[in-house]
């Protein structure tokens, strides 16, 4: 268990929360097989991959209009895949991007007693990202750039769960520094926390479901036990606001993906004749008339090509709304209309 270390100050969470509320319309366009950014002043130096594919930073610049207490459908959500989005620039979000993409080419060959240089100058090979040791906290924790590194192979898994395998064993992990992924002991990563956004487009008990992640992914990192790690939801914009680790983020994000992406038949070895069904019953029965006629052709409007011509909006007795689609992008925007139509508005 990690050293006890003070509570986030309420300010800090408050700031978060701000961050989220007064972010920009959406930058993150969904397509039909991955987000990218639209920041045309992003830049991305010759060592990155462009684009944001997988997991993404997205650098909001705009501000707002008030939602007027109201949870505000986002487009950003809506992707072919479930995305968190973190904040930082679009250097990182290259990073980030990489971590989250299946190893490139055979993957990463076998280390056997292979010193720790060693391995990292392989790892930069494959990748082809900048990759430093952090000498000095290796040193402070007894541990010596020559240490012997014995790993099988790795192959179809992505870049961040390989560094994973590797480093866990060992106390190290890596964290995204100065745009730079950096290999540093896992006392030291705790020091660059990242603040990521999570939506929850299905989930209207959020209280469960912040007790779930906090019960089940790094139990002894959030500060209701003493730790740094901070999580709250915002009604308003459907999401989670995590401050933890760029290592407990990953974990956070295949979390996720597992619960809410478990009947959508997401990856490469999903049905195509799948048609997903989502029921909804409306508060104000009033809305269920006006609301299905025109719920898909909204969805579709918005959602552009990552929308779906043949999904189904049927009306069940006097207040259930029905959504049968294959499509991921388009049931995550019809949950997030349909919850904001039927929302009480708060003064």
């Amino acid at each position: 268990m990690p050293p006890l270390r003070p509570r986030l100050r309420n300010t800090a969470l408050a700031s978060l929360i701000a961050l989220v509320l007064n972010s920009a319309a959406p930058t993150l366009q969904a397509h039909e097989s991955e987000a990218s950014t639209t920041d045309p002043t992003a830049s991305t130096p010759a060592s990155l991959p462009s684009g944001s594919g997988g997991i993404g930073f997205v650098v909001d610049k705009a501000k707002a209009e008030p939602s007027r207490g109201s949870p505000q459908p986002n487009i950003r959500h809506a992707t072919a895949r479930y995305e968190a989005t973190f904040v930082g620039s679009a250097n990182q979000a290259a990073l980030f991007a990489v971590l989250d993409k299946p190893l490139p080419g055979g993957g990463l060959p076998e280390f056997n007693e292979s010193p720790l240089r060693g391995v990292v100058t392989e790892i930069v090979k494959a990748v082809g990202v900048p990759v430093q040791i952090d000498s000095r906290a290796l040193e402070d924790s007894g541990l010596d750039l020559d240490t012997p590194f014995t790993c099988g192979p790795l192959k179809n898994i992505s870049l961040g769960a390989g560094l994973k395998t590797i480093f866990d064993g060992c106390g190290l992990t890596v964290t995204i520094q100065d745009e730079t992924l950096i290999v540093t002991t896992k006392e030291k990563a705790e020091e660059h926390f990242i603040v990521g956004v999570y939506p929850v487009p299905f989930h209207d008990r959020c209280g469960t479901l912040i007790d779930t992640i906090q019960s089940t992914v790094a139990v002894d990192y959030w500060d209701v036990v003493g730790g740094q790690g901070a999580i709250r939801f915002v009604p308003e914009a459907n999401a989670l606001v995590i401050s933890q680790t760029l290592d407990v983020h990953m974990d956070i994000v295949n979390f996720m993906r597992a619960t809410f992406e478990e009947d959508f038949g997401v990856g490469p070895d999903n049905a195509t004749d799948r048609l997903p069904v989502r029921v909804y019953h409306l508060r104000n029965p009033k809305l269920a008339n006006t609301t299905v006629p025109d719920l898909a052709e909204l969805c579709n409007s918005a959602l552009g090509k990552a929308g779906d011509p043949e999904a189904k909006v049927s009306l069940i007795g006097d207040a259930c709304i029905v959504v049968q689609s294959a499509s991921r992008p388009f049931h995550v925007y019809a949950a997030e209309l349909i919850r904001s139509l039927d929302a009480p508005i708060s003064p």
